[in-house]
């Protein structure tokens, strides 16, 4: 069974910045929590597990879908615990293939760090493209 709902969190950055975080459910039946949760959204963080069979059809479904909401997506692949580099070659590969430019990160995505390195990114490509 799962749970549908929407998780709320903020986090102060250094510069004493409030960042508000949403977490939606992932399935695709979910879909719909998707467009309100991006309204007035600076971006997306998308959390691929590596360690599904599909993770490259993961990533381009999340990214088919999140790009009709928002243009600034950063990506975390989670569950790479050995040689993550590496592993992240096949997502960057697929981004090149596709024409894509955004950031891909290998995480774990309980690492309050791995977390921040993925918002501040995010920060980072809304101050370009915003201004």
């Amino acid at each position: 069974m799962t749970t549908v709902g929407i998780d709320y969190g903020e986090i102060r950055l250094e510069d004493g910045v409030v960042v508000g975080l949403y977490g939606t459910p992932g399935q695709d039946r979910f879909d719909f929590v998707w467009s309100v949760i991006c309204k007035g959204a600076i971006g997306a963080v998308v959390l691929i597990d590596h360690s599904q069979k599909d993770a490259i059809d993961d990533l381009k479904f999340y990214f088919e879908s999140f790009k009709e909401y928002v243009n600034n997506i950063v990506v975390g692949v989670t569950h790479v615990d050995e040689n993550p580099q590496q592993l992240l070659k096949q997502y960057k590969d697929w981004m090149n293939i596709n024409q894509i430019s955004m950031p891909i990160f290998a995480v774990d995505a309980r690492k309050q760090d791995d977390v921040l390195l993925m918002v501040e990114a995010l920060i980072a490509r809304a101050e370009v493209e915003f201004g």
